[in-house]
């Protein structure tokens, strides 16, 4: 049914990340030991952890059990994903039926033609800024328009469609999605901060944190101050599944920034409105997730004369889909 690869402790590591399977690491334990696995089908990695005397190799046996008890015991034994499990659907021949998800585990679909009013808390989920632009055809050529919609909670955009007028709009106009990520605000604290300032030259500040003795205060709690931008793995905060951002264990290696200057990301880069049916479909198969603290604006610049209007709906994920 397996194939069972028997590995060491170290090995057992190495195999599970170099292909992505510590998440998916399980334990069981009798009173001498711990039987850890993991599951590639159809390989299973083993590993025997003895709690006591082990029968070779104590020295490592016990850096094994150290290591295994202080950091991985815990976080082990997850629902496992992205396998193929015995007890799963399959075809005919035994393949597995795998449905592909973009979402992360746990998000609802949240279909929208809205952001959230963020001033009303869960009663505004869907009932923000709406996804419409409106040109009257007094504008002054070429107009552009923007609409910006924010959300309660983190998001996964997954897709839309952008809907206009093919009778007022045409080639020589366009639309384009971003998403804004304003700059962070810091107050001055000196010498109780929980941030101090790195200079990156022409008035651009980086956030670094401080231990409480820093030069200034970042509300962390306050998204219309506190705004994580992209690190690339060269950060100094953590964000979590709920947007919360703290100070990173690894600093210098973080998967967050926090900046004074704004800046913008483009999902979507001036598509053409040339489509005799007055239409545009997204349909991809990733998400992109977006923090509450950011802004995802729906732009259009009309060049050809007229009134006009358009507008548009998103395909996102939530954790939570009620109004209260």
């Amino acid at each position: 049914m397996f194939d069972v690869i028997p590995l060491d402790w170290v090995s057992f590591k190495a195999a599970l990340t170099a292909k992505y399977l510590l998440a998916q690491m399980q334990w069981t334990e009798d009173a001498n030991t711990y039987a850890v696995f993991a599951y590639d089908m159809p390989m299973k990695y083993a590993c025997t952890i003895w709690k006591g005397s082990a029968p070779y190799e104590q020295e490592a046996n016990a850096a094994a059990l150290a290591e295994f008890e202080a950091t991985y015991k815990a976080a082990s034994n997850r629902r496992i994903t992205g396998s193929t499990s015995v007890e799963g659907p399959k075809e005919e021949d035994g393949k597995a039926i795998v449905v592909i998800s973009p979402a992360t585990e746990g998000m609802k679909t949240w279909l929208t033609g809205r952001g959230d009013d963020l001033g009303a808390g869960p009663s505004g989920r869907g009932k923000g800024a709406k996804l419409k632009i409106a040109f009257d055809g007094t504008e002054g050529l070429p107009a552009t328009k923007t609409v910006e919609v924010q959300f309660l909670e983190p998001v996964e955009v997954q897709d839309g469609q952008f809907n206009w007028d093919v009778t007022t709009f045409g080639a020589d106009d366009h639309f384009s999605v971003s998403v804004v990520m304003p700059g962070s605000i810091a107050t001055s604290t000196p010498g109780t901060g929980n941030a101090n300032e790195v200079q990156l030259g022409g008035g651009a500040v980086l956030f670094v944190p401080a231990a409480n003795d820093g030069s200034h205060t970042v509300d962390l709690s306050d998204w219309t101050k506190a705004v994580p931008v992209p690190a690339s793995g060269a950060g100094y905060w953590d964000v979590d599944d709920d947007g919360v951002i703290t100070p990173s264990a690894t600093p210098g290696a973080a998967d967050w920034h926090m900046v004074n200057f704004s800046s913008e990301v483009f999902l979507i880069a001036e598509v053409g409105m040339q489509n005799s049916l007055g239409l545009f479909d997204v349909d991809v198969y990733k998400t992109e997730w977006i923090h509450p603290a950011w802004k995802v604006n729906l732009s259009v610049t009309k060049s050809s004369a007229g009134a006009g209007t358009a507008s548009g709906w998103l395909l996102t994920f939530r954790t939570n889909v009620s109004r209260t």
